[in-house]
């Protein structure tokens, strides 16, 4: 057994010992109509992150850990927002941090037959799309335009993960209900790979 080999069969029996089960939602798959979720659990060994403002983990695992995963550990979702290789060998770590709210987005309609000429024959419908958010409440103090007054302006950043189509889910110029609270989204935020942070201003009109 060589060297490497020697230090993984160690590592996987140490976190066999210590861990705790979590699980990560890969990608969804349609295999002759049916879809299926394809998720991979894995030990991990989870503590508090210190000092933190917010619910956040650190995680280690012999898994791979990618900032944008969406972990469920104890029944809990959590978003990776930072990731990094460990000091130990063959161990990665991460930073994580609580979902506090997910929205709901229509399933896709997809057609998986055609006929000889080319066109759609069968259909089947997607699941409705669960984006899971982390949401970050900010005010700032602005002047207003008309007058001299300090007026206190209301912003939410909104942290997903990053996916093809997030921005007709969060719509520059659109409204969102966040906690009770309209929002209109005037920014998506792409620095971060695997992450997409949107900036939403208060706003009093309707969604």
């Amino acid at each position: 057994m060589d060297r490497i080999q020697s230090t993984l069969t160690d590592m996987n029996y140490f976190m066999d010992a210590v861990g705790e089960e979590v699980s990560i939602t890969d990608k969804v798959t349609i295999e002759d109509g049916t879809i299926s979720e394809n998720i991979i659990k894995f030990k991990a060994i989870v503590r508090d992150y210190a000092p933190s403002l917010h619910e956040d983990m650190e995680i280690s695992a012999l898994h791979e850990i990618k900032r944008g995963n969406v972990i469920k550990y104890r029944n809990a979702n959590y978003l990776v927002v930072s990731e990094s290789m460990a000091t130990k060998p063959l161990m990665y770590e991460g930073k994580m941090r609580y979902i506090n709210l997910t929205f709901t987005s229509p399933g896709e309609k997809i057609a998986i037959e055609w006929d000889r000429f080319g066109n759609p024959k069968k259909w089947i419908q997607l699941p409705d799309k669960v984006i899971h958010c982390i949401i970050d409440k900010q005010k700032d103090i602005t002047i207003s335009d008309n007058t001299a007054i300090r007026v206190p302006k209301e912003e939410v950043l909104i942290t997903i993960p990053a996916y093809e189509g997030y921005d007709t889910d969060f719509k520059v110029g659109s409204i969102k209900p966040i906690l009770g609270k309209n929002y209109k989204i005037i920014d998506h935020d792409l620095i971060q790979r695997g992450l997409v942070i949107i900036t939403g201003e208060f706003t009093t009109s309707g969604s």
